[in-house]
């Protein structure tokens, strides 16, 4: 109930973003007609997926070639608008993330001694005005999370932005660069994709990555105690665990949300308090661990 009042709160940007949502990966959607109409009256589905399946639905009826004519090719890729070099980087069209309020493509780079990237696509349309104050926000929580954890190099990754024109409509819309890190198949969530006692594991197997962990653990849980601040957890595998030429190490893919756990609506508040909880447990159990390795008598 409390959900769908505030659904109905903020009605007016919740059905512009559904719509947008469901138009835009129509072209891109592996979801059936079936599918959709399940999402619409599935008891478990969200006010906002079964806004989008409404749209999906809506959209799937109307032929391509009317739809596109009728919106000016809005919703319709069209790379030739996106500013890259193609001779150095594949677009590639299918997407691979989200987020945020963006969508994330890859770059694969045509140069092997250069790194492929990810390019995000922000869905906040508008004049110039509105898309520059987007960047100024999402640079300040960027600088913000990159001082929290300026004790842990490339923890927080370098990145880009600009505005330039959209790939669908030619509006302009804000871009932001970043390195690719990697499938999603190849990166692995720190707090849902790795069991607590594998994690534990790699920690005592790694000793320079249970440093890391040990102070992105303290940071994080110290911002949440003094100042009611968060980086966001909640994401799927934004903080994670890759693979590098030099050995595992922790990352934080999206440094552009900050929660306030205390403030936070019921269900985020409880999974963002579950997430310090094992941080809290894991930091503890490693030190255990070390304590009884040390003063072990093999030891």
């Amino acid at each position: 109930m409390r959900e769908t009042l505030k659904f109905l709160k903020d009605a007016p940007k919740n059905i512009l973003f559904a719509t947008d949502k469901a138009l835009v990966e129509y072209s891109e959607n592996t979801k059936s007609m079936d599918d959709f109409w399940k999402d619409l009256f599935e008891s478990e589905s969200g006010n906002l997926k079964r806004a989008v399946a409404l749209f999906s639905i809506i959209r799937g009826i109307i032929p391509n070639a009317v739809f596109n004519r009728l919106t000016g090719n809005s919703f319709v890729l069209q790379k030739n608008m996106l500013p890259i070099d193609y001779a150095q980087y594949l677009f590639e069209e299918q997407k691979i993330g989200e987020g945020g309020g963006c969508y994330v493509y890859k770059l694969t780079s045509q140069d092997s001694k250069k790194p492929s990237l990810v390019i995000k696509i922000d869905q906040t349309r508008g004049a110039t005005e509105k898309l520059l104050a987007r960047e100024r926000d999402l640079r300040s929580a960027y600088e913000e999370q990159k001082a929290w954890y300026a004790a842990i190099p490339d923890f927080v990754p370098d990145e880009f932005s600009f505005i330039s024109r959209g790939p669908r409509g030619g509006e302009k819309a804000l871009f932001t660069i970043q390195e690719f890190f990697g499938d999603a198949s190849k990166i692995r969530g720190l707090f849902r994709d790795i069991p607590q006692d594998e994690l534990l594991t790699l920690l005592q197997e790694d000793a320079q990555l249970a440093e890391t962990f040990r102070l992105f653990a303290s940071i994080t849980l110290n911002q949440a105690e003094k100042n009611d601040r968060m980086i966001d957890t909640l994401g799927e595998k934004n903080v994670s665990l890759i693979e590098k030429d030099n050995g595992k190490r922790l990352i934080l893919l999206d440094p552009h949300t900050t929660y306030h756990p205390s403030q936070e609506e019921p269900i985020k508040r409880k999974l963002l308090l579950a997430d310090l909880t094992y941080l809290q447990n894991t930091l503890a159990l490693l030190d255990t661990e070390r304590e009884e390795t040390q003063f072990s008598p093999a030891a």
